[in-house]
């Protein structure tokens, strides 16, 4: 299933020559992340690899300091952080489409 920022990807791609669209949809499937992975490596915490998830999402910062002091809220930080990870993911993705439509125009 698509999700919004894909949607968007693909309408503002459509406005582009063959050749140009071709190399925007392979840049794009190539940056982009998937909030299942990211829900599925933030599980990892309940075998103490917290942070994990927020690395994959690009919140690398974040993802370390949860790595390490994570376990100073006994995994709630971690726990509590399983409902915002897939907004990190959705801004990370709509970073990536803003960075190709810098790049490619339109």
């Amino acid at each position: 299933m698509a999700d919004m920022v894909e949607f968007e990807m693909l309408q503002w791609a459509n406005q582009l020559p063959a050749e140009r669209r071709a190399e925007a949809h392979m840049f794009y499937f190539r940056s982009r992340k998937d909030s299942g992975v990211a829900i599925g490596l933030s599980l990892l915490v309940f075998i103490g690899f917290g942070g994990i998830g927020r690395m994959y999402a690009g919140d690398v910062a974040i993802g370390v300091a949860m790595l390490f002091l994570g376990w100073l809220t006994c995994g709630i930080w971690p726990l509590i952080d399983l409902f915002f990870i897939g907004n990190a993911v959705e801004q990370h993705n709509r970073m990536v489409l803003m960075r190709i439509r810098s790049t490619y125009g339109a």
